[in-house]
């Protein structure tokens, strides 16, 4: 079983789950990334207002009441999801150092 396996089979096996989510995260993060410069580059977008980026987008793009609270619950999860990705990377690290 899962007790039988040597240190050194379960910190391969750590490390190949860890390659994965990595591949995962930096796929997630630059899709993420492409967005952000789509949008800061959308001379729609009042530069100056003192209105939040979110309720100018809802307004330029027309979003009902019901669309504009799920594009804000997007941004939130997608924020709270980047963190998460970065604690699991500083996380991984240090596991990855405490093997070394």
């Amino acid at each position: 079983g899962n007790n039988d396996e040597s240190p050194a089979a379960k910190k391969a096996k750590h490390d190949s789950w860890s390659r994965e989510d990595r591949q995962a995260v930096v796929r997630r993060l630059s899709r993420v990334r492409e967005l952000q410069i789509a949008v800061s580059q959308d001379l729609r977008l009042e530069r100056y207002s003192q209105v939040p980026r979110l309720a100018r987008i809802c307004e330029i793009y027309k979003l009902s009441q019901g669309e504009a609270r799920l594009l804000s619950t997007m941004a939130v999860l997608a924020t709270m999801e980047t963190q998460v990705a970065r604690c699991a990377v500083s996380e991984e690290d240090a596991t990855r150092r405490s093997y070394q």
